[in-house]
């Protein structure tokens, strides 16, 4: 075979997916060896090469490439020989060629293929593996771009033919030739792709990547250079793509380089599909013979919930939102009623409570009405009525104002800004014969910052106006730690100081306060306390309100009767506990504490008192023994008096109830005081009936000696509660007790009855009506109306931190198993849900709402701990629950949980056909059942039979059971024994024995024949 022959017979190379066509039949002559000049550029960017130095004149000619009209330079050699400048066809069929030495190198567009024409010796190279050589092919020194048509032919992979007009058509071979009119699926949607067309170009499919990162949500970011960014929505990962050289890197690691990405065209971003499943996460499928292609994504990534709304966007969108509405009305208690709501980035509460019940327009006068906010920034204040949280008073000893505070935490250090102010509550003002509201004067203000783990504090705070000459201004702070993993050591250390400038009746004053606490453990059995704390007069003074006839301000008990009393305190504790048992006692331990106090001012005085402490438990007669002892010697004003004191305690449990006896002893100088009191009680007596119904009933009984009086109290208590078996809206409790003073002197007998109903009328609406008497004349009726209306879920949220997003969903009852939460599908509350490989856990709310604040934008999987969920549900084993976080945005999650429906029971032989499962009745092991739901046959959502063997003891269960009615079904010595079933939503749970007629034939697997048994044909021959 000749090296023409061969070469003509080389139809196609597949290397890299690349194709070579055939080479031309009928060759042409190739010039002389000449001198060639030429640019060693590639084609696109290099001038046209002059024509060989031997050739004839150049003529400009007209040829067609792909149905296009190109002018090109010819040089004709012999007179049948041409040559053609063939840079202008490379161009149009946008290949590049490149000169080195005596190699022309051309890679096709089409498929990629690299072409060699080697001019030495006129050999052709694809992809380096050698096909053959040109026909009659002079060789030459230099490699040009002057070629012959058949070399043209060769590289470009075209079909060259004459034109009748004396010029040459040059058609790519079909092979090569592109392949439009392809459709674009992207999750089975079909997506607009008309701006930029997907193709197939050989064995290469070409695919925009524009449309597929629309359509999924991702993110497209053009860099500098040649450099694309796509970041995906569902797991968060940011893939570069260097369009130039196919380098991929994921967060910025090199990954690899696509294949093929020669073919890519970086203005209109038209891929290999290769490229654009690694940067979209995709896979792509153009079946032969087909037109359509599937993008789909990954199953790592479909499926999970995407991120939505930002919360920038949601925030600034939110108008007036009610969320819910709690009340309370009473005609004796205070109405209550609180507001939450939310608008734009505030999420509010407002509160109301009256100073009585609803009986008279006078005690619905409020005695506290607040408006709490809390801004998705993190800050939080109140308006109104108000209780300092943080000590924002606490130099000037107040807490309950009526005005505004406000705290915020620094995001950065984690430290507490609060601030308060307002006027001071002073008192109360009756505004019925039952109802009373507090009143408020002068003015308080303060501002105290805390740190993050609330070690440290500091504040300064000032008040006046309340207490007559008593302005005040006062600075302080407080750290206090904890070691409690420490067996030895110091375990605890606290300290405080304020620093007060007064302004009272007697001028300005300075004063101050401190206070100091430590615990030192020695070992683990051993350990001491030490406590100080010192209070200036001026502080003490301004703690109480002074009696002032000239003022409205009340007189309040405990005035001190000197303003300038300074007060020091000290004391010294230490503690022993025993690690081991001393014979029959357990338990032990003893204790020893010395207090000092002394208090400065016109009545001088201190106080010194020393007292131990030691207790034990007998362990043989379970009986728990406390002594402690107390002795204190005072001293006011020279003089000087003591007192000692004494007690013994004792505590058992029986069997039937628990005793305790108490002896108490004090001496004084003016005489002694003795007390016994011993104490008996029973424990309830508790009958229990059907539906959680209970009456419970237990005596109690006490004696009391002193040295000149005994007597005793004896008591019994009845109460009940009805359960539900009064129906699942209506239960009652009721408690009646009898009281019987035994005293010679002063015997008496009381009762106190009470009555309380309580009806739901909805879920959301009760109403609860109380009654008591004490069988004297007094008596008392009340009802109350509460509730609670649901508007909206609440707003958990704040703003994300930067980088960070929000997790938002509910856990519900899948009614109709559809994974799709419908308005009627209620919260599932308690349930604790864990995000997958990570630390974050939480317990949803009440309607089954949870919200996950700044997590790290990626792809989590949730699970629903099993072991919170309520009696009767689980999790679809279909289900995959999967969440992608995104920055600054909101991601919604519904989990659906499902009824566990169970059919359990026993199969049996019913000996005396009572339908239960009788001592001695013989119960069937090894036995198929089958449970069948009932409904049409040709029902496609009808489940398939389930069956199971009855086990050990005859007992068999069906589990995870929908709503619905099932047949229950057993062949039993050629009888089919059966029942029917119904679950519901109310009733999950049914337990159902499978009675068996006792008879020969039933017990020995003959067939007795269909019966009528219990009231319903259970058994079919």
């Amino acid at each position: 075979m000749s090296c023409s022959t061969a070469i003509r017979a080389v139809i196609l190379l597949t290397a890299f997916g690349c194709i070579v066509p055939a080479f031309a039949q009928d060759t042409a002559e190739v010039v002389t060896d000449a001198p060639i000049v030429v640019s060693e550029a590639p084609i696109g960017q290099a001038v046209p090469e002059p024509a060989p130095a031997l050739a004839r004149s150049i003529e400009h000619i007209d040829i067609t490439v792909e149905d296009q009209s190109l002018s090109v330079r010819l040089q004709r050699t012999d007179p049948d020989g041409v040559l053609i400048e063939a840079s202008p066809i490379f161009a149009h069929l946008r290949g590049e060629a490149s000169i080195e030495g005596t190699v022309l190198s051309y890679r096709r567009y089409q498929d990629g293929a690299l072409i060699k024409l080697d001019f030495s010796d006129g050999k052709v190279r694809a992809n380096d593996l050698v096909l053959g050589a040109l026909p009659d092919f002079d060789a030459r020194e230099e490699a040009s771009t002057w070629l012959s048509l058949n070399a043209i032919s060769v590289l470009t992979g075209t079909v060259v033919q004459e034109n009748g007009s004396g010029g040459w058509s040059f058609k790519l071979d079909d092979r090569l030739r592109p392949k439009f009119d392809l459709n674009l699926f992207v999750n089975g949607k079909q997506v607009d792709a008309s701006l930029v067309e997907p193709r197939s170009v050989g064995p290469v499919l070409l695919v925009p990547l524009e449309p597929i990162i629309d359509e999924l949500d991702h993110t497209l970011e053009r860099l500098d250079g040649n450099v694309i960014s796509v970041t995906r929505v569902q797991d968060g990962a940011t893939f570069t793509l260097d369009l130039g050289t196919g380098l991929v890197t994921v967060r910025g690691i090199p990954r690899g380089v696509t294949p093929n990405i020669a073919y890519a065209d970086p203005d209109t971003l038209l891929l290999p599909f290769t490229a654009v499943e690694t940067l979209t996460g995709t896979h792509i499928t153009l079946e032969p013979g087909s037109n359509r292609i599937d993008v789909e994504l990954d199953g790592r990534l479909a499926g999970s919930a995407l991120p939505g709304i930002r919360v920038a966007d949601e925030v600034a969108s939110t108008g007036f939102t009610p969320e819910a509405l709690e009340f309370q009305v009473s005609d004796r208690g205070p109405a209550f009623a609180q507001l939450n709501s939310r608008i734009r980035g505030l999420n509010t509460q407002l509160q109301y409570e009256s100073a009585g019940g609803v009986t008279s327009p006078e005690e619905l006068v409020p005695s506290r009405i607040t408006l709490d906010v809390q801004s998705v920034d993190g800050w939080v204040g109140s308006l109104g009525d108000a209780n300092t949280r943080f000590r924002e008073l606490g130099g000037v000893d107040q807490s309950r104002i009526r005005g505004v505070t406000f705290r915020r935490r620094n995001s950065e250090n984690g430290r507490v800004l609060a601030l308060a102010a307002g006027a001071l509550a002073n008192g109360a003002e009756q505004v019925s014969e039952r109802a009373a509201r507090p009143t408020f004067g002068g003015y308080a203000v303060g501002a105290r910052v805390l740190s993050e783990d609330e070690t440290w504090e500091a504040g300064v705070s000032a008040a006046g106006g309340n207490i007559p000459n008593t302005d005040r201004i006062v600075a302080g702070g407080q750290y206090q730690r904890s070691w409690p993993q420490r067996e030895k050591g110091l375990t605890g250390l606290f300290a405080s100081g304020d620093f007060g400038v007064f302004d009272g009746a007697d001028g300005v004053k300075v004063d101050g306060r401190a206070r100091a606490s430590a615990r030192y453990d020695i070992n683990r059995q051993v350990g001491a306390q030490l406590n100080i704390s010192y209070d200036g007069g001026q502080f003490g003074a301004t703690n109480e309100m002074r009696d002032d006839d000239d003022t409205d301000v009340p007189d309040f008990e405990g005035v001190l009767s000197d303003p300038s009393a300074s007060r020091f305190v000290g004391s010294l504790s230490t503690d022993w506990r025993s690690v081991r048992n001393w014979g029959p006692l357990s338990s032990i331990g003893a204790g020893a504490q010395v207090n000092y106090t002394r208090t400065g001012g016109a009545q001088d005085s201190e106080l010194v008192t020393v007292s131990g402490v030691a207790s034990t438990q007998v362990t043989r007669l379970g009986l728990d023994l406390s002594v402690d002892v107390s002795h204190g010697i005072a001293n006011t004003a020279g003089e000087t008096t003591s007192s000692t004191t004494a007690n013994v305690r004792a505590f058992k449990r029986f069997d039937w109830g628990v005793a305790r006896l108490n002896y108490a002893n004090t001496k004084q100088d003016d005489g002694d005081q003795q007390r016994l009191v011993g104490t008996l009680q029973v424990d309830p007596i508790r009958k229990r009936f059907q539906k959680d119904a209970i009456v419970s009933a237990g005596p109690t009984a006490t004696a009391i000696w002193t040295p000149d009086r005994s007597f005793a109290r004896l008591g019994a208590t009845v109460s009940g509660n009805s359960g539900q078996l009064l129906g699942p809206k209506l239960n009652l409790q009721g408690q009646f007790s009898a009281l019987q003073s035994v005293d010679p002197e002063d015997s008496q007998t009381g009762f106190l009855a009470s009555l309380v109903a309580d009806y739901r009328i909805t879920d959301s609406l009760g109403i609860t009506a109380s009654y008591f008497d004490n069988l004297d004349g007094q008596r008392d009726f009340a009802v109350a109306l509460r509730g609670r209306v649901q508007f909206n879920a609440p707003r958990k949220h704040k703003r994300p931190l930067e980088g960070r997003g929000i997790l938002r969903g509910k856990v519900f009852f899948d009614r109709n198993r559809d994974g799709i939460r419908q308005e009627d599908e209620p919260g599932v509350p308690g349930v604790r849900v864990n995000v997958t490989s990570t630390r974050l856990a939480l317990n949803v709310d009440r309607d089954g709402n949870f919200t996950i604040q700044n997590m790290l934008p990626g792809l989590y999987g949730l699970a629903v701990d099993r072991r919170t969920l309520p009696l009767g549900l689980l999790v679809p084993e279909d289900s995959a629950a999967r969440a992608t976080i995104g920055d600054g945005r909101i991601t919604e999650l519904d989990i659906p949980i499902i009824a566990s429906g169970q059919i359990r029971g026993t199969v049996f032989i019913d000996d005396n056909a009572n339908g239960e499962v009788d001592p001695g009745e013989h119960r069937l092991e090894g036995n198929f059942l089958t449970l069948s739901r009932s409904g049409d046959e040709d029902d496609a959502d009808a489940e398939d039979d389930i069956v199971t063997l009855s086990a050990s003891f005859g007992q068999y269960s069906f589990e995870n059971l929908s709503p619905g009615t099932y047949e229950l079904s057993m062949n039993h010595g050629g009888i089919i024994f059966s029942r029917t079933i119904e679950l519901t939503d109310e009733n999950l749970f049914v337990v159902q024995p499978l009675a068996l007629p006792s008879g020969d034939g039933a017990s020995d697997g003959a067939a007795p024949g269909a019966i009528d048994y219990g009231g319903e044909v259970i058994g079919e021959a």
